[in-house]
C-alpha cells in the first residue's frame, strides 16, 4: 500500500488525506499544531476538547468547492454547517454605504449548488472529524526542518529530530510553505497586499438593545485612494464574519505567518471601531464588528504565480500551490478542488511505476487552473485601490458595466474538474 505523507492538516490536507485514502492510500497528517498552546488561549485544560483552536474568520464555499466535496463524499457533512439561506446578493459600495454595486449569486446552472459562508474553523472542525471517521493517522507539534528524496522514497526531517519516509508528500501547509520553500527554493515568495484585521460576529440583538448584524448577506465598503476595504458576510443564521483591511501595507512589515486572536478583546474591538468610524464606514457595520466575539490581526499575501506544482514525488496544493487574496473568494474552492482532483488521479495511476505520469496529469490540469483563479482574484484586488477620484470612477463604471450583465454563475463556478480529467485520462472512472 503506497504512503503518502501530508504536511498541513488544514483544510486542504485534510480533504487531501480522505481523498487518498478512499483510494487505498496509506496516509498521515503532519501538522505543527500544539494542543497545549491551544488550550491555553482558550483557557481550558481539558484533554477530551483538543482541536485545532478557533481560528480565522468566514470562508465563501461555492458551486465548484461544494462540488469537489460532493465528489470526496463530504458534501453532506459540510451541509450541516447550512443554518440560513444561501446568499443571493453581494453589495460593493462606497465607504460610507453609498453607491451600491449588486452582484447576483443567481444558481441558474444545471446541477449548480447554492453558495455557503462559514465560520472557518468549523468548517475545518467537520472536515478533520471525518478525518478522524477515515482512521487516518494525524500527528502534531511536527515542524518541517527537511524534505529529501531519494531511491526509497521522500525523507522528512522534523525539527524535534524526528523523521519520516513516504512514497509520496503532498505540500498543504499554506501559503508561507516550508515545504515548498524547502522543494522548490526557485520558487518566488508570497507578498503581502494588505494588512488588518478579520473577526467573528454573533448577530441578535443584544440585552440593552444593541441589534448587532449586517444590512446585507455579503457587502463590501470601499475607500480605493485610501486603500481601505470592509468586506462584512453573514454566515447562517446565527453567525457573521468581517475583514478590515489597508491596502498600502507598510514596507517594514512584521510578518507572522500564524493568526493569532487578541486575548484582550474589548480593547482592540473599540480600538477597530474608531478606525472604522474615522474611515467612514455606516455605524451599524462599525457597532457589529466592535460587538465582535473575536478579533485576529491579519496580513493578507499573493504568492505569484509558480511554473510547476510538482517536482519529484512532492505536490503542492492548496495556498502552499497558489496562495491569493481573498477578493474572488475562491482560496478554499481551489484547495478543495486541488485536493479532490489528486485523488481522483492517484486513484488511477495507484501504482508506483505511474505516480510520474499521475503527477504530470496533476500539474497539466491545475497549474492553469491556479493561474487563473490567481488572475481574477488580482484582477478584483486592483479595484480596491486607485491612484485618483477618476480611476476610482472608472473602476466602479466596470464594475456596474460588468455585474449588470453577469452573475456569479460563470465559468468559473460552474467548473468540475471531473470534466478536464475525463479529456485528459482516457478510461478514468470515479
Amino acid at each position: 500500500m503506497p504512503t503518502v505523507a501530508i504536511i498541513g492538516a488544514g483544510p486542504a490536507g485534510a480533504v487531501a488525506a480522505i481523498a487518498l485514502k478512499q483510494k487505498g492510500y496509506n496516509v498521515t497528517l503532519y501538522d505543527k499544531i500544539d494542543p497545549v498552546a491551544v488550550l491555553q488561549s482558550k483557557g481550558k485544560n481539558d484533554d477530551q476538547t483538543i482541536e485545532f483552536g478557533e481560528t480565522g474568520g468566514g470562508l465563501s464555499l461555492y458551486s465548484n468547492g461544494l462540488r469537489a466535496l460532493q465528489n470526496v463524499g463530504l458534501l453532506d457533512a459540510v451541509e450541516t454547517l447550512r443554518t440560513g439561506e444561501a446568499p443571493k446578493t453581494f453589495h460593493f459600495m462606497k465607504i460610507d454605504g453609498s453607491d451600491p454595486i449588486i452582484r447576483k449569486n443567481a444558481v441558474t446552472a444545471p446541477n449548480e449548488i447554492p453558495p455557503l459562508t462559514v465560520i472557518r474553523s468549523e468548517f475545518h472542525s467537520v472536515l478533520i472529524k471525518e478525518v478522524h471517521k477515515a482512521g487516518i493517522k494525524t500527528v502534531i507539534r511536527k515542524k518541517l526542518k527537511s524534505v529529501t528524496e531519494n531511491e526509497d522514497g521522500v525523507v522528512i526531517e522534523f525539527e524535534d529530530g524526528t523523521n519520516t519516509v513516504a512514497d509520496l508528500v503532498v505540500a498543504a501547509d499554506g501559503i508561507h510553505s516550508k515545504t515548498r520553500t524547502a522543494v522548490f527554493p526557485e520558487a518566488p515568495k508570497p507578498v503581502c497586499m494588505a494588512v488588518g484585521h478579520i473577526g467573528v460576529i454573533e448577530r441578535g440583538t443584544r440585552p440593552d438593545g444593541t441589534l448587532v448584524d449586517f444590512d446585507y448577506p455579503m457587502q463590501c465598503y470601499m475607500a480605493p485612494v485610501k486603500g481601505r476595504v470592509v468586506v462584512c458576510a453573514k454566515n447562517g443564521a446565527k453567525m457573521a464574519t468581517f475583514y478590515a483591511l489597508d491596502c498600502y501595507p507598510p514596507s517594514n512589515l512584521d510578518e507572522d505567518p500564524d493568526w493569532r486572536p487578541y486575548t484582550d478583546l474589548p480593547k482592540e474591538a473599540a480600538s477597530l471601531a474608531k478606525t472604522l468610524e474615522e474611515w467612514g464606514v455606516p455605524q451599524r457595520a462599525v457597532t457589529t464588528i466592535k460587538n465582535a466575539k473575536r478579533i485576529t490581526p491579519v496580513n493578507v499575501y499573493d504568492l505569484p504565480n509558480l511554473t510547476t506544482l510538482v517536482k519529484g514525488r512532492v505536490i503542492l496544493i492548496g495556498d502552499a500551490a497558489h496562495g491569493t487574496t481573498p477578493t474572488y473568494g475562491q482560496g478554499v474552492n481551489q484547495a478543495i478542488e486541488d485536493a479532490a482532483s489528486l485523488g481522483d488521479i492517484l486513484g488511477h495511476f495507484n501504482n508506483p511505476a505511474e505516480f510520474k505520469k499521475g503527477l504530470e496529469v496533476y500539474n497539466k490540469i491545475r497549474l492553469p487552473r491556479a493561474h487563473l483563479c490567481s488572475g481574477l482574484a488580482r484582477s478584483m484586488a486592483s479595484r480596491f485601490t486607485a491612484k485618483s477620484e477618476l480611476i476610482d470612477w472608472l473602476n466602479r463604471l466596470v464594475m456596474k458595466l460588468i455585474f449588470g450583465l453577469t452573475t456569479s454563475n460563470d465559468a468559473m463556478l460552474s467548473y468540475d474538474y471531473r470534466e478536464d480529467l475525463k479529456k485528459e485520462v482516457s478510461g478514468i472512472r470515479f
